[in-house]
């Protein structure tokens, strides 16, 4: 017999904090649902950033941080195992990632957190990247119904000032109409680069002739970089990554094809598209990424992780996050375990079959 009990999540937050994080096991781009968390899966698609008290009520306000693995079959994707000794644990997370041994850690303050990624020295500079994103929900979801009435986008991130500003509008239910929840990131020292998810970039097609006027291949990083080149070339209308990273700009002139390993696209996707806001690293193998959030503005999100965060270690933050569990935990005592004790759990158990 399978026994409920009660869809639990392993979140890590502080005590009556304000966020709550968790790891999801769902492939947000396949599973649109509350139950985003598995406690039997070992795979990994980012720390979702949630208010969500049950699977049953669903979440609001959420966003997620999505770690580049490199990994072939979803670059997105990582694998580890929840049941580690050390993995989750209320005032931290610490998981490493298979296949190649990235490690993840994050340790919450009140309204926000810290996060640290150690790349393995194997990883490759163009899969040193950490992302910030919302991901879209079904159209018949009520959030994004709401979104494309006031044509808005439920989830979006943007560039500012060196860091990446995030907004997420969606929810389940029971919000007002200017529902919005506001997350601040900043890593100094690192690129920030937007990339679209979808909605504007095309596979296996590419423009011929494929090199315009005075453009001649440039070497790239990824389609988002060869966008921004076309983006700020003259009379450039399309552009073409190869897989090998070559990029091609084409103007007005040139005519589509089906062309396998590639991709294409405009010089601007429309603002509607959904997009992924990163943090570049290349060389660095030791990432610490600051969060601030808040359901008023960005600006309040800036100063939450201005005021909790910017300045402290990771370790300080941490084991200050460990002595108030410690000491809200230290208010219940466990006195005896007997055979007594055994007894009456097994009894409660079985009334709550019934």
């Amino acid at each position: 017999m399978h026994h409920s009990t009660g869809n639990t999540l392993p979140l890590v937050a502080m005590p009556w904090g304000f966020n709550h994080w968790a790891p999801q096991t769902a492939d947000p781009a396949a599973r649109k649902t509350s139950w985003w968390f598995d406690a039997n899966a070992d795979t990994f698609y980012g720390l979702r950033c949630t208010h969500q008290p049950s699977p049953w009520m669903g979440d609001y306000g959420w966003f997620l941080l999505v770690l580049h693995t490199g990994y072939a079959g979803n670059s997105k994707m990582g694998f580890t195992s929840y049941h580690a000794e050390g993995a989750l644990r209320p005032h931290l997370i610490d998981l490493t990632l298979g296949p190649f041994g990235h490690r993840l850690q994050l340790t919450p303050t009140n309204h926000g957190g810290l996060l640290r990624v150690t790349f393995p020295e194997s990883a490759l500079p163009q899969h040193r990247r950490l992302c910030v994103m919302v991901p879209k929900g079904d159209l018949k979801d009520k959030d994004e119904k709401r979104s494309t009435a006031k044509q808005i986008p439920s989830g979006s991130c943007l560039e500012s000032g060196g860091g990446i500003n995030v907004e997420s509008r969606r929810f389940a239910d029971g919000t007002p109409d200017s529902f919005a929840f506001f997350g601040r990131l900043e890593s100094p020292g690192l690129r920030v680069e937007t990339a679209p998810i979808a909605d504007c970039f095309e596979k296996d097609q590419q423009w011929d002739p494929l090199n315009m006027p005075g453009q001649e291949r440039s070497a790239l990083d990824s389609a988002s970089q060869c966008q921004m080149r076309c983006k700020s070339t003259a009379s450039c209308a399309h552009f073409t990554f190869y897989d090998d990273g070559g990029c091609h700009l084409q103007d007005a002139r040139a005519k589509k094809k089906r062309q396998g390993g590639v991709q294409s696209g405009p010089p601007k996707c429309a603002e509607s598209t959904q997009r992924e806001c990163c943090f570049i690293s290349q060389t660095q193998q030791v990432v610490e990424v600051k969060i601030g959030t808040s359901f008023i503005s960005a600006a309040q999100a800036l100063r939450a992780l201005d005021a909790e965060v910017s300045g402290r270690s990771f370790d300080f933050l941490a084991a200050g996050a460990r002595g108030i569990w410690r000491a809200e935990l230290r208010k219940v005592e466990a006195k005896e375990v007997s055979k007594y004790t055994s007894e009456r759990e097994g009894e409660r158990e079985r009334d709550s079959w019934h």
